[in-house]
């Protein structure tokens, strides 16, 4: 027995001295046995028999399903097993119609999906999962303590747990998906620049996380609704287990879990979008459907992102889908995009790739066929003139010059569409000199064919009526002419994936976003206003919080903020119900910047600018200045070495000056006007009066021109 505890000792006293996770172990390498161990087991012993575990909370693997790893923080297997303790470091990894459960102090559940994979990080009770790849689960029965955490991360992308229910999915290092279905949680991002963009998600909601996007600055969080389609299967199984958990989400979000079949749902909603076949049949399952409707998502923001480049134009960006029976009832998607034009009361359908920068958007094609394989959404290879039969593809080429017109047919079988074409038809013109026209040649499967033949190959093969046609005409040639018949909106077609449900609206105006950069040390809140082309934020400068000074300024600003964004909500509203007529944006913004001049000074210069569709923008200017030593604002005469009234006798001189010349200040607004409602900057020793653009002056004269005063600043705030 006691060699037993020494090993226990040995091992844990290695688990201590070892940081982050050390890398999988071999899935076919020894496994090791751990010793049981007291419920506080997630303690770490020390050799001189103290345990931080009193105080820890302990993790257990409850139980496993299919084929589990587990390996310790040396990176060796060890054996899972019923409630095997977990501590920091360890690793837990599933595979294929794998499942691993977890629980936090018996209370707190998590599950580990299929082709998964887990690190663990504990220190005494806070406690980190570091989702390395997949998705999981997580049902946090009772509320975390105050002195508790439960972070669930992927490289920087966290979200902090309490008390809710929802999973993550993490498709790579650089994005994290946390969809929630009761409660809410913060979620946050750290940028390769150190830039911390925080968010709260609610039941209902997913939050997407991204790194490394194109645009550093474009924001790294997205909030939106999900239906219940999108809850996975392994996740669906946990929440149906608990009625009151299934009666709470209903509640919250609307989404009935308990009876919800989504591939029932599915097959009902695709009756009413563009199918080939019996849509009452597809046997779609629920992962192949999410995908699709993801591909559908992605390729519609390609082509919105595209589009919106587009200068000058009065077109509108469509983008349409279809489905189509592949065999067994699994059907391939179809997608495609285009830009329409309305010219004299007819509606002109054209390519957009004629229009886009195709460098700065690759692969923006005018039809894209996916099918499922593997497990995933694969883009079929092919490309062309598409007609869509029952049971086959036929694409054709899109040459228009000289007349050629070739065929392939790709059979549909066993849910994908073939690698290879089956037969084949072609018709090709050649000029004769001579007689000064085209004389055709046929083939038909790479041989040469009468036209008789080659006429019967068609009409077997290309009849009229296709359940789906494309058309678009040869790129080179520049006329842009696209057709598609017979196919549904991508917006329906992505809605019947899911269910047919519209996901629960979130757009708030009392939502909000925050991007912090500790290198400006400035925070922006940005409102989710939900309204297109509308924008509000507030910037505000966050100091260290390690002084009172420093607490006193950031307390300052965040009741500016505060007040500020109390009406974000009207905004919004006149927003949404007086749209610009001419597509211009809408924005309501507060931007700011830090500065200190002196050691004693920290200064603030804010702008306000606001747009709505008037003649001009509004906006106005701050400039705030506060002693560094306390955190009381710093008004012109209690910074500068002269009097008050010194200090406003010369302002007015200058501005009397000033007027003589140009007859475009208002000095009537100037001569009550006592030092300490000045604006002003320092720069070094120097102070200069600044002015709003319209303070004292009329909007075409551009403002009045800063002040720079003889005074300088006092010596004990230099």
């Amino acid at each position: 027995m006691r060699k037993r505890w020494e090993r226990v000792l040995a091992l844990l006293l290695a688990l201590a001295l070892l940081a982050g996770c050390a890398p999988a172990a071999d899935a076919d390498g020894p496994e090791i046995e751990i010793a049981d161990m007291e419920d506080n087991a997630a303690g770490v012993v020390t050799p001189g028999g103290d345990s931080s575990g009193l105080e820890a909370a302990s993790m257990h693997l409850r139980r496993t399903q299919g084929g589990v790893r587990v390996s310790d923080a040396q990176g060796r297997n060890v054996r899972p097993r019923d409630d095997l303790g977990l501590y920091s470091d360890y690793q837990v990894a599933t595979q294929d119609e794998s499942y691993a459960w977890i629980d936090l102090d018996r209370v707190k559940l998590t599950k580990l999906d299929q082709t998964s994979e887990i690190c663990i990080q504990q220190e005494g009770r806070h406690l980190e999962i570091d989702v390395q790849r997949g998705s999981l689960f997580f049902n946090i029965t009772e509320p975390l303590a105050d002195d508790e955490t439960l972070d669930i991360r992927a490289s920087t992308l966290l979200v902090g747990i309490r008390g809710t229910c929802g999973w993550v999915e993490v498709p790579d290092s650089e994005r994290m998906d946390v969809y929630l279905l009761e409660g809410a949680a913060e979620v946050s991002v750290t940028d390769t620049r150190g830039r911390v963009t925080t968010a709260q998600v609610r039941g209902g909601e997913v939050a997407h996380l991204a790194l490394n996007r194109r645009d550093q600055d474009d924001t790294p969080i997205t909030l939106d609704a999900f239906t219940a389609a999108q809850v996975p299967a392994f996740a669906l199984e946990e929440v149906r287990e608990d009625a009151a958990l299934c009666e709470k989400i209903e509640g919250e979000t609307g989404m009935d879990l308990y009876q919800y079949d989504s591939e029932a749902a599915v097959r009902a909603a695709l009756q009413n979008v563009a199918y080939v076949g019996d849509a009452s049949a597809c046997a779609m399952s629920a992962q192949q459907a999410e995908a699709f409707a993801q591909v559908l998502e992605a390729r519609m923001a390609a082509a919105q992102d595209a589009f919106r480049g587009v200068s000058g134009t009065e077109s509108t960006l469509r983008c349409v889908a279809a489905l189509a029976d592949a065999g067994d009832g699994i059907p391939i998607l179809l997608y495609g995009c285009y830009a329409e034009t309305v010219e004299n009361g007819y509606v002109i359908p054209w390519d957009i790739a004629l229009a886009i920068d195709e460098a700065a958007h690759p692969g923006i094609e005018r039809l894209e066929i996916w099918q499922w394989q593997d497990g995933r959404a694969v883009r079929f290879p092919q490309v062309g003139v598409t007609k869509v039969y029952p049971g086959y593809l036929l694409i054709k080429s899109m040459g228009n010059f000289p007349p050629d017109s070739a065929a392939w047919v790709y059979p549909l079988s066993g849910g994908t569409a073939a690698a290879a074409y089956t037969t084949q038809g072609r018709a090709q013109g050649i000029w004769d000199d001579a007689s000064q026209t085209y004389h055709y040649e046929y083939t038909v499967n790479d041989a040469p064919a009468a036209m008789e033949a080659y006429e019967a190959w068609s009409a077997r093969w290309e009849p009229e009526g296709p359940a789906l046609y494309f058309y678009g005409s040869d790129r080179t040639s520049g006329d842009g002419g696209v057709l598609y018949d017979g196919f549904s909106p991508a917006e329906d077609v992505l809605a019947a994936l899911r269910g047919g449900g519209a996901p629960r609206e979130t757009a708030d105006s009392t939502r909000t976003m925050s991007i912090y950069d500790p290198q400006s040390l400035i925070r922006r809140t940005v409102v989710n206003t939900g309204v297109p082309n509308l924008t509000i934020y507030s910037e505000i400068p966050v100091l260290p919080a390690d002084s009172d000074a420093n607490r006193r300024v950031n307390e300052t600003f965040q009741a500016m903020e505060d007040q500020y964004l109390a009406g974000a909500a009207d905004n919004a509203a006149y927003a949404r119900e007086n749209p610009s007529p001419y597509g211009d944006p809408y924005e309501d913004s507060w931007s700011a910047a830090v500065t200190f001049p002196t050691a004693r000074i920290v200064s603030v210069q804010r702008q306000h600018y606001s747009y709505f569709g008037q003649p001009h923008p509004a906006s106005e200017s701050q400039y705030l200045n506060f002693d560094a030593a306390t955190g009381e604002a710093l008004t012109l005469d209690q910074a500068a070495d002269a009097g008050a009234a010194e200090i406003q006798t010369y302002i007015l001189q200058v501005l009397t000056q000033r007027n003589q010349e140009s007859n475009a200040i208002f000095l009537d607004s100037f001569q009550d006007r006592p030092a300490s409602a000045y604006m002003y900057t320092v720069d070094g020793g120097r102070i200069t009066v600044v002015f709003d653009r319209n303070d004292g002056t009329y909007y075409a004269a551009g403002g009045i021109e800063p002040i720079e005063l003889p005074f300088p600043l006092r010596a004990e705030l230099q």
